[in-house]
């Protein structure tokens, strides 16, 4: 007697083999046989035609600003997504300071679920937050380099000082301690950009120590995308942690060819003893906050500093100058290797602004 019995399924089951056609039983939530099964349930599911897999795992998921309001992740499950890995390219929702908690909130309101009530400080704080609504999918959580650097220095563009250094150290070390898998970084957006790569490897190194992950919004996806494969790299090889370098692209028409390259730079270092992998997504566009336009200096001080920079006439035309012809230390311009019109608004919070979703900037 099974508890529930999948009949004439098509399964799928990760290991590399061909697909082939079986009975699946499940007793108790964990399955217990696949092949033709002889038993009964009072719960039977005839999948004549449909394939059967294990649940997926999305790598990189942004979910953990949606999960405490949406627990039963129906974008996700209905897609057959069962495992997410959050807190992704610097960004989780904790660890929080009550100091500049405010300046988080705003800058990763793009990708937050309305509602969200930032009631917890620490990463452990959260999750239980998380457990106790229930929730449909099981988590993998990072702690975000970009999130502990807004705690403890705010926007500041700035090395930080040892004692900085020493408080975001030990907000790591606390994150580890409260379950988080490794540490992320997204090093196109502030204060990501602001990280030397000294840095990087000092809170890395924390997370090495309870056998952790390196994961990485790598510095630059386009003109520079080389440069930045080698700096993750060099992170990994010195904290002594793998690497995972995320929806690894070489964006812009002229890069397409790089990643041949890149990939090889991997293998070689893999050869060399670096644990580095990437991942990919199966679609040729990116979706992104619209501040990534902007030179990273003008994110300085967080969202309200930049809107008042954006409305001075005379910041307006420096900003202008530096989207138009680069900057030495901004490392990732989307106008320059995409153009305006090769970037389009797909979503606006503000219902006024809704008459220009699904247009590109130039129009």
């Amino acid at each position: 007697m099974c508890s529930a019995l999948i009949r004439n399924g098509l399964v799928v089951d990760g290991s590399g083999a061909h697909r082939f056609k079986a009975d699946i039983c499940v007793e108790n939530g964990r399955i217990v046989e696949v092949g033709k099964v002889r038993g009964t349930s009072d719960r039977i599911i005839d999948a004549d035609g449909l394939i059967v897999a294990p649940g997926f795992i999305d790598i990189h998921s942004h979910s953990d600003f949606s999960l405490p309001v949406r627990p039963k992740a129906e974008g996700k499950i209905m897609q057959g997504v069962t495992t997410e890995v959050i807190g992704n390219c610097g960004l989780s929702p904790a660890p929080v300071k009550r100091a500049t908690i405010d300046l988080l909130r705003k800058y990763v309101d793009f990708i937050s679920e309305s509602g969200l009530a930032w009631n917890w400080s620490s990463l452990g704080e959260f999750l239980d937050q998380v457990q106790r609504t229930g929730v449909a999918v099981n988590v993998v959580p990072l702690v975000g380099q970009g999130t502990v650097r807004v705690a403890i220095m705010g926007f500041d563009n700035r090395p930080p000082s040892n004692w900085e250094l020493d408080e975001m150290r030990a907000l790591v070390k606390q994150a580890m301690e409260d379950g988080a898998f490794g540490i992320s970084s997204g090093l196109v957006y502030p204060p990501g950009t602001y990280t030397s790569t000294d840095e990087l490897i000092e809170l890395c190194r924390v997370a090495s120590r309870y056998g952790g992950i390196y994961t990485s919004h790598i510095r630059g996806e386009s003109n520079s995308v080389i440069e930045a494969v080698e700096e993750a790299i060099a992170v990994g090889a010195r904290a002594q942690l793998p690497v995972e370098i995320s929806h690894h692209k070489a964006a812009g028409k002229a890069n397409w060819n790089k990643t041949r390259l890149t990939l090889k730079m991997m293998d070689e270092a893999k050869a060399k003893g670096v644990d580095v992998t990437c991942d990919l997504y199966p679609y040729t566009a990116v979706m992104t906050t619209l501040t990534s336009v902007l030179p990273p200096w003008v994110l300085e001080g967080g969202i309200d500093a930049a809107l008042g920079k954006i409305t001075d006439p005379k910041l307006r035309e420096r900003i202008k100058k530096d989207v138009e012809r680069g900057r030495p230390d901004w490392q990732e311009n989307y106008i320059m290797s995409s153009g305006w019109n090769g970037i389009m608004i797909v979503a606006c919070k503000s219902e006024k602004n809704k008459a220009i979703e699904g247009k590109m900037i130039e129009d």
